[in-house]
């Protein structure tokens, strides 16, 4: 014999649709991502928005949103476009740890990219401050001999993050005075600049700049 619903089952039922619904969407990480990519559509200097998120649980989500700004745009278009980026409403059950920002002329990858037009990826907090991002990857850019500079942040134990840098310079030309302006340009500590690579479209070397360059501090 069938059981018939009381009005207060229905009444609970109905009560849950709602609370689930108010969750937002159950893919909660891809579904952040799909909003930042169309928060960022149309947006004057940006070549594309992208993320790496995941779907943690039902309803939750985390991990990290891009943006790829063209470097041939002005100074104060690309301001707007980060600061843009930034003014993301993420939503309430979704974290979103780093935001990393790509500036190229719209290459497809960091090894076509021009010595006088390098590609540059800085990994910022999601949180954190862009005033100088924009100014100090646009010089890094256009460094003479850099193929590429990269930013990441890296969890040591104990430690907290610490920001490793990566370096690519061409292969052609002396290594040392690019490194010495990258260091410069980008307030890395010299540390962060010891290993480097030097790189030809058919291969890259990964090198030690104290055996390179012998009078680098």
């Amino acid at each position: 014999m069938r059981k018939r619903r009381t009005p207060l089952a229905v009444a609970g039922a109905a009560g849950v649709a709602v609370v689930l619904a108010g969750c937002g969407n159950i893919d909660a990480g891809s579904w952040a991502e799909e909003l930042f990519v169309e928060h960022m559509a149309a947006t004057p200097g940006v070549l594309q928005a992208s993320g790496s998120m995941s779907n943690d649980l039902p309803f939750q989500g985390s991990g990290d949103l891009a943006v790829e700004l063209d470097s041939r745009s002005d100074v104060d278009v690309l301001d707007a476009a980060l600061e843009h980026a930034l003014e993301f409403d993420v939503p309430s059950t979704v974290s979103v740890k780093w935001l990393i920002v790509e500036f190229s002329e719209g290459f497809d990858t960091p090894g076509d990219a021009p010595a006088d037009g390098a590609s540059i990826t800085i990994e910022m907090p999601w949180s954190g401050e862009s005033d100088g991002i924009i100014d100090r990857a646009l010089a890094l850019s256009m460094i003479n001999g850099l193929r590429s500079y990269q930013e990441e942040q890296e969890y040591v134990p104990g430690d907290g993050y610490e920001v490793v840098t990566t370096v690519v310079v061409d292969a052609q030309i002396d290594p040392c005075p690019v490194l010495e302006l990258v260091g410069g340009v980008s307030g890395v500590d010299d540390a962060a600049l010891e290993e480097f690579q030097q790189a030809t479209r058919a291969s890259t070397s990964h090198l030690i700049r104290s055996e390179i360059c012998a009078a680098a501090p």
